[in-house]
C-alpha cells in the first residue's frame, strides 16, 4: 500500500511504515484451544521507503483475503457484541480467543499453503522472478513443520531463512525482524532477492518482494 501511495502521489516522496505488537497480553494461556498463540511475544518494528532512493527496491506484491474466517477469532469480550462490565471485565482482558476452533484450523489446514503459494508465485511473477530467484525468505513465525515444508516446496535451504524461534510471534514485525537478522547475519547482501510473506488473522495472506542493494 506504501508502495502504491508513492507511485500514485508526487507529493508523498518518504513513507514510514510503523508495527507493534502486544496481543500475547490477551491470551489465557490456561486456554487449550488457543495453544496456537501460547508463542506470541511483545515487540515493535518501522521500515522506511522513499521514492526514487535507488536502492533497496520493493517490486511485486500480492494480497489474498478470505472473509470466512473473521469470525472465528479475535478478543471476545470488550467490543459492541460483549461490552465490558464490571463482571466481565477480569476476563474480557484475557479473552482473545477461537470462538470457531474447528472451522479455523481446519478450514486454514487446507488453504493457507496454497494461499500464500498463491500470492507468492504472482509476487515473484510482478517481480519478473520465479521461485529459483529467491535468495532468502523473510516469515512469518509459525510452527517448525509448516516453516520446513515452505522452504521444501520454494526450493530453499535452512540457511536461505531464519526460524524466528529465540523471537516467537510478533506478528507484522516479523518480517521486518527477520530481514535485519539476517543483514546482520550476512545473509542478505547486495543483488540478493528477498521474498517476504506474511499472513493476518481475518484471515489475509500476502508477499512481497525487495531486490536488495543498489539498483541496476
Amino acid at each position: 500500500m506504501a508502495r502504491d501511495m508513492l507511485v500514485a502521489d508526487e507529493d508523498v516522496n518518504v513513507i514510514m511504515v510503523v508495527g507493534g505488537y502486544r496481543n500475547g497480553d490477551f491470551v489465557d494461556f490456561t486456554d487449550p484451544k488457543v495453544s496456537m498463540m501460547y508463542n506470541l511475544s511483545a515487540g515493535g518494528g518501522a521500515i522506511i521507503l522513499k521514492k526514487n532512493l535507488g536502492k533497496n527496491l520493493l517490486l511485486g506484491s500480492h494480497i489474498k483475503a478470505d472473509g470466512s474466517f473473521a469470525r472465528d477469532a479475535g478478543v471476545e469480550i470488550g467490543g459492541i457484541n460483549k461490552p465490558f462490565t464490571l463482571e466481565n471485565v477480569a476476563e474480557g482482558y484475557q479473552s482473545l480467543r477461537l470462538m470457531n476452533a474447528e472451522h479455523m484450523k481446519t478450514g486454514l489446514n487446507a488453504v493457507s499453503m496454497p494461499n500464500w503459494y498463491e500470492c507468492i508465485d504472482k509476487a515473484l511473477a510482478k517481480s519478473g522472478m520465479t521461485r529459483a530467484d529467491i535468495d532468502y525468505l523473510a516469515v512469518l513465525h509459525f510452527k517448525k513443520s509448516m516453516h520446513d515444508v515452505m522452504l521444501s516446496d520454494l526450493g530453499l535451504h535452512a540457511d536461505q531463512s531464519i526460524y524466528l524461534s529465540n523471537y516467537g510471534h510478533m506478528g507484522q514485525v516479523d518480517q521486518i525482524l527477520s530481514l535485519k537478522l539476517a543483514l546482520d547475519a550476512g545473509k542478505v547482501k547486495d543483488g540478493s532477492n528477498v521474498l517476504l510473506v506474511a499472513a493476518g488473522i481475518g484471515y489475509v495472506w500476502s508477499a512481497s518482494v525487495i531486490k536488495w542493494g543498489s539498483e541496476e
